[in-house]
């Protein structure tokens, strides 16, 4: 195999995900939660509430190369305006509640199990690089299964800068060691995903999927794979040539 480190991005690579923060009843299913923490909101004051506090976090690294916010800080401020102070373990617990209520749909796409166990068992090193809030994407990994093949984990919200922010993908590298000649970049994003892999050097396995942005010009990757076949990453590594 050419490659001895393959790096993933999470949501829309190896997890199909669609969720709905926006809606009435999920709302309805949050202030329930708060409830349950003894903070009484009622249904569109949490809602805008959790908008604001979003546009504040934002504007807060305005300025910054594709900054990422730190979610933790916004649901401990909701609690806070109802004189809740909680420990960043219930915030977590809270973080991955309010997370689960918004899934319309949560799935590992076929084929990812088989691929992560190939690579393991070809010795190559497994890297996570994604734009991900560390509060609720921890117990994901857990959950579905992902967590045992990860070598490493790289989440935006840790670092304060997200994909294609050059300097995300330098703190991966730093931190690893990897040869950029021995490692690939997986992911369903062309510019965040491909486009900040070039920015470092790194070749691009590009995989299509229905949750994929819109392609809007030409992008740089060694393979692309346009039907979402996550098989057919497997069988390119496999052939270990360009």
């Amino acid at each position: 195999m050419k490659y001895r480190n393959v790096i993933f991005d999470l949501y829309g690579t190896l997890i199909d995900i669609s969720t709905d923060e926006t809606s009435f009843s999920f709302w309805r299913n949050i202030r329930s939660i708060l409830r349950e923490y003894g903070a009484e909101y009622k249904i569109r004051e949490a809602r805008d509430l959790y908008s604001d506090l979003i546009d504040t976090e934002v504007r807060k690294r305005s300025g910054e190369d594709c900054p990422e916010i730190e979610l933790r800080d916004v649901f401990r401020t909701m609690f806070l305006r109802k004189g809740i102070k909680l420990t960043k373990e219930e915030i977590d617990t809270f973080a991955t509640r309010f997370r689960k209520a918004s899934y319309k749909r949560f799935t590992l796409y076929p084929g990812v199990m088989e691929l992560l166990k190939y690579l393991k068992e070809e010795g190559v090193r497994i890297i996570l690089l994604s734009n991900a809030q560390e509060c609720f994407t921890m117990t994901e990994l857990k959950e579905t299964g992902l967590l045992p093949y990860l070598d490493d984990i790289f989440l935006s919200s840790v670092y304060g800068c997200a994909k294609p922010a050059k300097r995300f993908f330098e703190i991966m590298l730093d931190r690893t060691g990897i040869d950029v000649n021995e490692s690939v970049m997986v992911g369903n994003d062309y510019k965040s995903d491909m486009l900040g892999a070039a920015g470092v050097k790194l070749d691009g396995i590009y995989i299509h999927q229905a949750i994929s942005s819109k392609i809007e010009g030409d992008f740089p990757a060694v393979c692309k794979i346009m039907n979402g076949n996550v098989r057919e990453i497997q069988d390119y590594l496999k052939q270990g040539t360009l």
